[in-house]
């Protein structure tokens, strides 16, 4: 039985809006029931790199995002880019390895190891948040 509290559950992120983009969709509707029951007001989930740039094309309404490095034979470096001009904090979640080249472009973005359980990849997100937020207000973010 998970042990993370029901409180913790529904308010690590809270109001938080978003991105998911994973290619198996069982895991994909895991991780989004996840995000809602730890209080994210939406959750936008696409299964490709064309769908979640499209989406970032017309939403600019994204606080935090979650990305699988390898979409079939696709990279989800175009999504990361896109995200990191934004300034929307993202998170890896991904079954590949430390020598994939998206680390050496990324280097200080975490990355969840498939498989993860749930409050392992929102306490990523949390922290990608806070660390942000820690950013927009000045203070010296935690080493």
């Amino acid at each position: 039985m998970d042990q993370w509290s029901n409180e913790h559950r529904t308010q690590a992120l809270a109001g938080a809006r978003i991105l998911l983009v994973e290619d198996d969709r069982l895991i994909l509707m895991d991780l989004e029931a996840s995000f809602e029951d730890a209080g994210a007001a939406t959750v936008d989930t696409c299964t490709d790199v064309t769908a979640a740039l499209a989406l970032l094309s017309r939403d600019a309404s994204i606080d935090a995002a979650v990305l699988d490095i390898r979409l079939r034979d696709q990279s989800i470096a175009p999504v990361a880019r896109r995200l990191g001009e934004r300034s929307v904090p993202f998170v890896f979640y991904s079954g590949q390895n430390h020598w994939d080249p998206i680390h050496q472009e990324w280097p200080d973005n975490k990355v969840t190891q498939k498989p993860a359980p749930a409050r392992t990849i929102v306490s990523a997100l949390v922290e990608a948040l806070e660390h942000r937020t820690e950013l927009e207000h000045g203070r010296t973010v935690r080493g």
